[in-house]
């Protein structure tokens, strides 16, 4: 069976006995797992970390899962995959919420081969989207570094440290801008980075960093930085994941 390895995901659920089944089957896949309680706990979450996947129940308090996946969609919070998990039947709120969105549904409790089934679906999406990335091509490449540093390993584990703790936050802080739709953060986010992207010979997504940088330079093309954010956000973490 497929495991999670690298795979970020918050899990929103306010039942502990359902947390405690869900958690587990996540952890035995190798999967990163954060738990909140209820909608609003998920979006302040949202503002300032990435996530590859949101499991999120309807019946949560405070802020519902109906109202959480409105909020996350209007302010651009995440373009992360998004997976229903409920014991409850459809209604009429839940039909309505279908007709806006294509969000897939596990049911209680969690059937780890639904969720991979999901999970492979969605990768084979993205590879097709992203021909790159279906050449299985390597995440990165510390050629650059080791010539840079003619052999010092001291050096080249000095940059690859920076790059895993720089990188996250410059992540979480552009995912945040996009909350705040303040383009010219972003661009200035992403020009600082580049640097480090093409250092480590990321090439996978150098055309999507400098496309970024564009647009949200020229305030262009609006409607396409989330998905870019979205891809440029997934694959530096499992970068960062890999080091």
């Amino acid at each position: 069976m497929k495991n999670l390895k690298n795979y970020k995901i918050v899990l929103a659920e306010d039942d502990f006995t359902t947390q405690i089944l869900s958690k587990g089957i996540l952890s035995e896949l190798q999967a990163d797992v954060t738990v909140v309680e209820n909608g609003k706990q998920l979006i302040n979450l949202l503002k300032v970390e990435t996530f590859d996947l949101i499991l999120i129940d309807l019946g949560l308090p405070e802020m519902d899962g109906f109202q959480a996946i409105l909020e996350i969609k209007k302010q651009n919070l995440s373009t992360s995959k998004i997976i229903i998990i409920t014991g409850e039947e459809r209604n009429e709120e839940y039909d309505l919420l279908f007709e806006q969105y294509d969000l897939p549904v596990l049911r209680k409790p969690l059937d780890p081969n639904h969720l991979l089934k999901i999970i492979l679906d969605q990768e084979k999406q993205i590879a097709n989207q992203n021909p790159s990335l279906s050449k299985n091509e390597t995440l990165y490449s510390l050629e650059k570094l080791e010539e840079l540093s003619r052999g010092k390993k001291e050096f080249v584990d000095r940059m690859v440290d920076l790059f895993k703790q720089e990188i996250p936050k410059a992540i979480n802080q552009i995912n945040e801008m996009l909350a705040k739709e303040d383009y010219e953060r972003i661009r200035a986010l992403v020009h600082r980075v580049k640097p480090s992207i093409k250092m480590m010979c990321v090439t996978s997504i150098e055309k999507e960093v400098q496309q970024l940088e564009n647009y949200a330079g020229n305030q262009s093309d609006l409607d396409k930085i989330p998905a870019l954010v979205n891809h440029i956000s997934l694959v530096c973490n499992k970068v960062v994941a890999s080091l």
